[in-house]
């Protein structure tokens, strides 16, 4: 019985050992919800279908007994996304798109989100998110996107205000 009992203890604390030896894994991309209320693309083509394009949607999430906004970003051609940002908020705000540079403001019920989505070499990345109590003021040229975010909370301090530019670059649009 001793012998059964030490047997049993040693392999238990070899599959512990094991466990924790074992490589992390990727956090699972959280489940895309069904309605889709928008698709930002900064190229279409003709008789290729925005399925296959590299696009951000704009998703109607119901949680809790309220509806959010939940941000889902995609590679060209790719069968599931690169990133989903669930926002909390429930309306959109504002959306802008130029070769590169999504921006993106959702609103809630006392402040917004600024959302900045850059594409590189075909691989998008969220450069910026913000919470402000204002809006985002968006100026845009043939080289660049500025952001300009007002009402940004400084908790005891008055709020502040932060400008942002990210650089329009055709070369590294979207992949088609």
């Amino acid at each position: 019985m001793t012998y059964s009992l030490r047997v049993a203890s040693l392999a238990f604390f070899s599959i512990i050992v094991a466990i924790r030896r074992a490589p992390a894994q990727a956090s699972p991309i959280p489940k895309i919800c069904e309605e889709r209320v928008g698709l930002v693309t900064t190229d279409f083509r003709y008789k290729v279908p925005t399925s296959q394009m590299a696009r951000i949607e704009l998703r109607q999430c119901e949680v809790g007994g309220a509806e959010t906004v939940q941000i889902v970003i995609w590679r060209a051609g790719a069968t599931s996304p690169a990133m989903v940002i669930e926002s909390g908020d429930f309306g959109v705000v504002q959306v802008f798109c130029r070769a590169n540079v999504f921006v993106l403001e959702t609103g809630g019920a006392t402040t917004d989100q600024v959302f900045v989505i850059i594409y590189r070499h075909g691989s998008p990345s969220l450069e910026l998110r913000k919470t402000t109590r204002g809006t985002a003021t968006l100026t845009a040229s043939p080289k660049f996107v500025d952001v300009l975010i007002e009402g940004i909370f400084a908790g005891a301090d008055p709020d502040r205000t932060e400008k942002y530019r990210f650089d329009l670059v055709a070369d590294e649009a979207p992949a088609k």
